[in-house]
């Protein structure tokens, strides 16, 4: 089947699909539910060290790193210092219920997770969810890279030292745990052309992010890997609607230089010293969070004679 007749059924289902949501709901939004046996500290597990199995993944991470322009991409070693970054963006977000692996292959535990993820309805859990989780249990990103977020086990897989590359995946956790319907929702952002507004909406999220709790120096390196990694997707997606692959491979190639200029021109206008302003979160507040001010609100009222 030629391109243009699989992305014009792509579209026709998306249309479909839309007008079958009163109201085009899968794009509403909702606060982030979090489930009252899981502690509100953010789960991390790390993968064992394995030089020769790491090794051959950072041979294999080798074009995102040149893409990217950065040695540190797919590099199966994450500091104590993305880690920390990673987890106090995802505090921040309340994130409490998302599961982070740094640089681990765990598919026995990603299927139990599988089965017990409330957050996405079944129909989606065992059609596309078992689709993704047997192509992470073949295709281990231990070997393969590629920073992700699961949405059907819920699970931030990062395997970059980068930390705004390991805060993207979470800020589509974000984007997908506070959506009415996340499983439908994640399935709009497969289709060509939609997938920009997740694209979209986690760049400005982490940037925005990175602005306000991160060094001159972590922001200049935010805009260096997510513009050009974001004007790849925008050529990528543009090149879609190409009927000839050669054309293809250079829109995308147009998109990645264009992003890299962006971005570079972006971080040179970062002074060494600047005011931080704050970071306003698009996420609505937890349930625990709310819970928690109302019951420093009575504590308050109480301690007035």
């Amino acid at each position: 089947m030629p391109p243009k007749t699989s992305r014009l059924s792509q579209l026709v289902c998306g249309a479909v699909l839309g007008l079958a949501v009163p109201g085009c709901a899968v794009f509403e939004r909702k606060q982030i539910s979090h489930d009252p046996c899981t502690p509100d500290q953010i789960m991390v597990e790390r993968g064992e060290e394995f030089p020769v199995l790491d090794g051959v993944g950072w041979v294999v991470g080798i074009p995102g790193k040149v893409l990217l322009w950065n040695r540190r991409v797919d590099n199966h070693h994450i500091s104590a210092g993305t880690e920390e970054q990673l987890v106090n963006y995802m505090a921040q977000n309340g994130l409490y219920d998302t599961k982070v692996r740094l640089n681990q292959y765990n598919p026995g535990d990603e299927w139990r997770r599988l089965v017990k993820n409330k957050h996405v309805a079944p129909g989606w859990k065992y059609t596309f969810g078992a689709i993704d989780t047997l192509a992470y249990t073949i295709f281990p990103g231990r070997i393969f890279g590629g920073d992700r977020y699961s949405p059907y086990t819920n699970t931030v897989h990062v395997y970059s030292d980068v930390p705004s590359l390991a805060q993207l995946p979470a800020a589509y956790a974000k984007d997908v745990n506070t959506r009415v319907y996340p499983g439908t929702y994640v399935f709009t952002q497969s289709i060509a052309g939609l997938n920009l507004i997740h694209e979209t909406i986690n760049t400005r999220d982490v940037l925005a992010y990175t602005e306000s709790n991160s060094s001159p120096e972590e922001q200049r390196e935010a805009l260096d890997v997510l513009s050009p990694r974001y004007g790849l997707a925008l050529g990528g997606t543009v090149g879609s609607f190409v009927n000839l692959n050669p054309a293809t491979g250079a829109i995308e190639l147009v998109g990645l230089l264009g992003g890299h200029a962006v971005g570079r021109y972006r971080s040179s206008q970062i002074p060494g010293e600047q005011d931080q302003p704050s970071y306003s979160r698009t996420a609505p507040p937890s349930e625990t969070e709310v819970q928690q001010a109302s019951h420093e609100s009575e504590s308050d009222d109480q301690a007035v004679p």
